[in-house]
């Protein structure tokens, strides 16, 4: 992913993030040894070495902390009095909101929030470690770690969400005092765009939709956006660079996006290979399966009615088949008619045909939504045919 220049911090800055620290233990601590971790679209993310003003402190301080300040804190300052949200403001409420939420229902694997500075937007987070992310698992060549690597991101998924499953409206309690929710997640979609979406991209390669298709995918909206059972806390950009492997375990980490949601629509993200993100290949059908095995085993130790055979492979497929439908009105494919866009990894047609054979193959292996199935199978092969030279999609370089 290419790396914006690294900025210093700003003064301001590190004086907020040290009175949030004397707040939080009640003492002096001076901030040292800044390293710019992150210079990205929506935050700046700096490291610092913490030191005490006295030594003899008894207090157990972090050795250092991570500071997040989002850009544009500084120049449209954020108060609980205001009607609308500066732009910058949604994303980080809703991380200060899902940390403070998932200490409280005891979920450990995600990084701890010292504080903040809600006026302009910062954050001080656990420094959890220079760690090593699932993508770098991925795009390394050791095939074992990686798969083991990709299960336990499974595992930790399905944990917080059965961790999570019982406290959705603590959650909302707890974002909703913080400021105005700005809704943009999945759970948010509009079906009707993408319904319509979904049509044009099929026109453009001959294939119908069918009053059978379009019934179905009402079935899945219906599905998604009253998850009943499935109802729980969602990263929301599950990410294989928002994955941390540390010497105490796999974090999740970055919950800018965090909602209430269908806990399928993040659980499902292995499985449709990870499709908001820039890290995308394939991965071997054989460890899918062990992803979706882990993921639900440890989703039904909070949500019971995921050992139910049939209502879990449902959902499985309606989340599925909402992320192939996503696709289409995130890089529409009238766009790429012409011209293909490589983002690093595969490309956007490429995804586009992966994300349609995950739908066809998933319909089939559980007898579900067929119509659904057949139409993506028929666009993916006349995408083939059109695009010969991105029919498939490599696996990450870990598995060649």
């Amino acid at each position: 992913m290419m790396q914006q220049p690294k900025l210093a911090a700003d003064a301001r800055l590190i004086e907020s993030a040290e009175r949030i620290l004397h707040d939080t233990y009640g003492i002096p601590l001076r901030l040292e040894q800044e390293d710019n971790l992150q210079n990205g679209l929506r935050a700046l993310v700096y490291r610092f070495q913490v030191r005490a003003q006295h030594e003899d402190t008894t207090l157990a301080l972090p050795q250092s902390v991570i500071v997040k300040q989002a850009k544009g804190g500084w120049e449209q300052p954020y108060s609980d009095e205001q009607s609308e949200l500066p732009a910058w403001a949604n994303t980080t409420l809703n991380e200060w909101a899902s940390l403070q939420f998932l200490k409280a229902v005891r979920f450990a694997m995600a990084p701890r929030l010292y504080g903040g500075d809600l006026e302009h937007g910062l954050l001080v987070l656990e420094d959890l470690g220079s760690g090593q992310g699932l993508d770098a698992y991925l795009l390394g060549n050791d095939a074992l770690a990686a798969e083991h690597a990709l299960i336990e991101y499974a595992r930790q998924q399905g944990s917080m969400h059965a961790a999570t499953a019982l406290w959705t409206r603590d959650y909302q309690h707890r974002r909703a005092a913080l400021g105005p929710v700005e809704e943009r997640g999945p759970a948010h979609g509009k079906r009707q765009l993408l319904i319509t979406t979904f049509q044009q991209s099929a026109e453009l390669f001959g294939v119908e939709v069918s009053s059978q298709v379009l019934s179905e995918l009402e079935t899945v909206f219906t599905a998604l956006f009253t998850p009943g059972p499935f109802h729980t806390f969602m990263q929301i950009d599950a990410c294989p660079d928002n994955c941390l492997f540390t010497e105490n375990g796999c974090y999740l980490i970055d919950f800018e996006g965090g909602e209430i949601g269908h806990a399928l629509l993040s659980g499902v993200y292995g499985h449709v290979r990870f499709p908001t993100c820039w890290c995308v290949f394939d991965i071997p059908q054989t460890i899918i399966q062990q992803m979706d095995d882990v993921y639900r085993a440890e989703l039904s130790k909070g949500c019971f009615e995921a050992m139910d055979d049939t209502l879990f492979a449902h959902a499985l497929v309606e989340a599925s088949v909402y992320w192939m439908l996503w696709r289409n009105t995130f890089i529409p494919l009238p766009r790429l008619l012409n011209e293909d866009r490589n983002v690093i990894a595969a490309s956007d047609r490429q995804r586009h045909i992966m994300n349609m054979d995950v739908v066809a193959n998933i319909t089939d292996e559980y007898s579900y939504l067929p119509h659904t199935g057949a139409a993506a199978r028929e666009i993916a092969r006349k995408m083939r045919e059109r695009w010969p030279e991105q029919s498939n999609v490599p696996y990450y370089p870990a598995f060649r």
